[in-house]
This record gives C-alpha cells, sequence and structure tokens, in this order.
C-alpha cells in the first residue's frame, strides 16, 4: 500500500530521524513510491509536483539522518558526535549501570626520555603508579621512580644503571621480597651500550639497544630485542657490545618456524600490544620503518590486552584519548590524552565525575599496564606500599 500525502507529511514532522528511525520496511515504501511516480503517465507529472517534493523532502531529512550519523562518505569521515563528551558509558553501549565498586587495580608503568649532557642522546627514567578502588572511589596508592612488574605471585623491579659520565643505561631486574626495601643494582657498565625500554609485561621486556661505534667518526647502531628476566641479567663483561652473542627471544622462536631473523619489539599501537621488526638489513634506529607481524601476541607475554569497548566508542566517551586500556573485570577505562592518563569507573553513573587523572611529564610515555583483581588488590596495595612512598609524601 502506497504511502498518502498525509502520511509523508507526518514523517517529516517527527523531527531529525533517530538511529532505529530508518528501517526496511520505510525504504522500501520510498522506494515504491518513487518508482510509482516514474511509472505515471507525463501529463500527470505536473499534477504530482507535490508528493514529489514530499518524497524529496522525505529523501533530504534521510540524509540528514545519516549525516548525524557521522557515516565515512558524509562529512568527511569525522562523527560529530565525537565533538561531545558523554555523560556515562552507559549512555553509549547501552549497559545498565552498576552501583558496585571497581573491582581492579591498575598498575601503569611509564618511560621519560631527556636529552643527556651532550645533547644527541637521552637518558630514561622510569616510574610506577598504583591506582585502586577506595571506599571513595579510585584513588592513587603509590607513584614513585623505578619500574615494579609482577610476576605470578611476586614483583620484580627494573633498573637502568647509569654511567654518570656518559649517561649510558644499561636494564637490569631484581625479585622483591615481601618487607625487604629494594636496593638499586650497582653494575659495571658495558662501554658504549645504552639501552630503553618499551614494553614490559609478566616476565617479558622489549628493549631498544644502541651502541656507539669504536670509531671516532663511526655511527651509533640500534637493536630491537625481547627478553626474559634471565636473559635481561645475563652478566656481560667489560668489553665491546657483540650482538651476535647477546641472549634474547628470537623471533623466529615466539612465532614457531625457522627464521634467521633476531631482531623484534613489542610497541603500543591503536590500543594494543602489536610486534613489529625492524626492516630486513636496515637498523632499528629508524621505528617508522618497522614493519608489523601481523600475528596477536599471546597472553603469555602481555597478560590481558583486551578492549571491553570499541575504539569508536572510546573516542565518543573521551575525544582527547590517544590510548586506551580497559580492565578485566570491565568496569574501569583509562584513557591516555596528551598530559595525562583519565581512569574512569566507567560502569557507574556520572563516571566524568569520579574519574581520576595521572599526570604525564613532556616526554613520559606508558610501557607497561597491568591489572589486579579481587584478592590479589589488597596484596598489590600492602607490597607497592611498602616500596614506593605514597604519592602525597
Amino acid at each position: 500500500m502506497e504511502p498518502t500525502d498525509h502520511e509523508l507529511k507526518e514523517l517529516l514532522a517527527n523531527g531529525p530521524l533517530s538511529r532505529h528511525g530508518f528501517n526496511d520496511e520505510l525504504r522500501k515504501r520510498i522506494e515504491r513510491e518513487i518508482s510509482h511516480q516514474e511509472r505515471r503517465p507525463r501529463a500527470r507529472l505536473f499534477g504530482s509536483a507535490y508528493r514529489y517534493g514530499a518524497v524529496g523532502a522525505l529523501a533530504v531529512a534521510i540524509l540528514v539522518g545519516f549525516w548525524q550519523w557521522g557515516l565515512p562518505a558524509l562529512n568527511g569521515g569525522a562523527n560529530n558526535e565525537l565533538s561531545k563528551t558523554s555523560s556515562s558509558i552507559s549512555d553509549i553501549t547501552n549497559a545498565a549501570v552498576s552501583n558496585e565498586p571497581p573491582r581492579a587495580a591498575l598498575l601503569i608503568g611509564t618511560r621519560t626520555d631527556r636529552l643527556s649532557g651532550d645533547g644527541e642522546s637521552t637518558v630514561s627514567s622510569y616510574r610506577t603508579v598504583l591506582v585502586a578502588p577506595s571506599a571513595a572511589g579510585l584513588e592513587v596508592v603509590a607513584d614513585g621512580p623505578g619500574l615494579y612488574m609482577p610476576y605470578k605471585q611476586n614483583f620484580w623491579k627494573i633498573d637502568a644503571a647509569t654511567d654518570s659520565a656518559d649517561g649510558e643505561q644499561q636494564l637490569h631486574s631484581s625479585k622483591l621480597s615481601a618487607g625487604v626495601k629494594p636496593v638499586a643494582m650497582v653494575t659495571e657498565p658495558v662501554p658504549g651500550l645504552s639501552e630503553k625500554l618499551l614494553f614490559a609485561g609478566n616476565r617479558y621486556v622489549s628493549i631498544l639497544q644502541t651502541v656507539k661505534s669504536a670509531e671516532p667518526d663511526g655511527k651509533s647502531q640500534t637493536f630491537a630485542w625481547v627478553k626474559d628476566f634471565d636473559q635481561l641479567n645475563t652478566p656481560r663483561e667489560n668489553k665491546p657490545f657483540d650482538p651476535a652473542t647477546e641472549p634474547h627471544v628470537a623471533l623466529g622462536e615466539w612465532l614457531g618456524t625457522k627464521t634467521t631473523e633476531e631482531q623484534w619489539a613489542i610497541v603500543r599501537q591503536e590500543g594494543q600490544w602489536k610486534p613489529e621488526k625492524p626492516a630486513a638489513g636496515k637498523s632499528a634506529t629508524d621505528k617508522s620503518k618497522w614493519q608489523a607481524l601481523g600475528t596477536p601476541l599471546p597472553e603469555l607475554i602481555v597478560s590481558y590486552d583486551s578492549l571491553g569497548l570499541s575504539w569508536e566508542q572510546i573516542k565518543q566517551f573521551n575525544p582527547k584519548a590517544v590510548d586506551a586500556f580497559t580492565s578485566p573485570s570491565d568496569d574501569i577505562l583509562a584513557t591516555v590524552e596528551e598530559e595525562g592518563i583519565v581512569i574512569y569507573p566507567f560502569r557507574q553513573a556520572d563516571p566524568q565525575a569520579k574519574s581520576l587523572t595521572v599526570k604525564l611529564a613532556e616526554g613520559e610515555s606508558v610501557v607497561m599496564v597491568q591489572w589486579a583483581l579481587d584478592n590479589y588488590v589488597p596484596t598489590w596495595k600492602q607490597r607497592l606500599g611498602e616500596w614506593i612512598p605514597p604519592a602525597s609524601s
């Protein structure tokens, strides 16, 4: 049955189309009306101009509705909704609001790069922040220097031993004991070798090694390795660095395939930790030329690394987000912005008002994200409270 003029007017009078307003039935009715009008004799065409105008206006209204939805074909691929910050994720996901406090605690590790005294190389420092639920909401339990990484029932501290003369750093890890203050490791730096942490998770780390040439005019070389704790602590003799003898987890060993390629790295991209490798036969210095491996990292390496929300939903909730993490319990969202990390109990009513911000310094980036649930939360709070000074101190 064809729509009457009155029916078309009522459709137009309903205002902007909602997301569910344009369905198959309405589309079919419009197509039937247009097709029917085209089959009418030319003599009746002028008498039907009013109906054609109504159909055209309805089509324009539908296009306006599509525009408001932010389809890529329209509006230059930008979603108008991203310019607004929703008060609640439940408005976006249609999920029920929970009155329960979050179950998860979030452990963040960061690296800050600064120019060294020579003005060419960089020196890195590391920081650990623990955010946990409390009676008042989310709170920073610990915030201090050094990288503290959980593995099974224990914590390990990753140190960057620095040669004060040249600013060169080599990474080491030490197992921590409850009730015992960690002691900085004292090691003899290898001449010309500097290391930088890219990722830490479970018992694995991804590092960049830069080796200065022994020749006065020679160029530095950079290598990308993935190591476990034992390999990170392999003793080195005080002699020139040799990449052929460097202990590491080879690319083929992780992929389970035969390959002569040894170097690879774990980097943060599009809300996930992803594996990449330097271009074949090239130095790892230029990260822009690294190649994505296209294979997801197993939980054995990255522990939990999933997003409970789509990237589109996260951007709609916080348009400033450049990266994000969600808890395994699906109750905490952490969004990384240029100025800091904003952490929300996003299943609760008005998470914006209950959010917590961890500020980031210039040159500071995230290299570790670990989650604790339920009974592990008080254990982490106690352990890290012993080792790291409270944020207020």
